[in-house]
């Protein structure tokens, strides 16, 4: 596998963060055009913006995810629990 053993979709988003990187390092130079610099500026703060709101909606997902999983653990150990009961009673216990 390329990129040390990693997988290629992941050595691919490490390019694009590579590269992202290098414009922004270029961009640091100075281009000597404000109006430039603002709207990269603007297109920065949307894509920082976008990705904020995908994680909050990721990890609020894998959240939900965790509680219904939990939950059904807890309806399954209550219905065992039930069943033994029943069993203590018809045994007289």
């Amino acid at each position: 596998m390329r990129g040390g053993g990693l997988p290629p979709a992941h050595t691919g988003g490490q390019r694009a963060q590579e590269k992202r990187t290098a414009d922004a390092a270029g961009s640091a130079a100075g281009s000597g055009d404000p109006k430039a610099a603002r709207r990269r500026a603007e297109r920065r703060a949307v894509r920082i913006t976008a990705g904020a709101t995908e994680l909050e909606q990721r990890l609020a997902d894998r959240l939900r995810g965790r509680r219904q999983a939990a939950g059904g653990r807890r309806q399954a150990a209550g219905g065992r629990r039930q069943a033994a009961g029943g069993r203590r009673q018809a045994a007289g216990g």
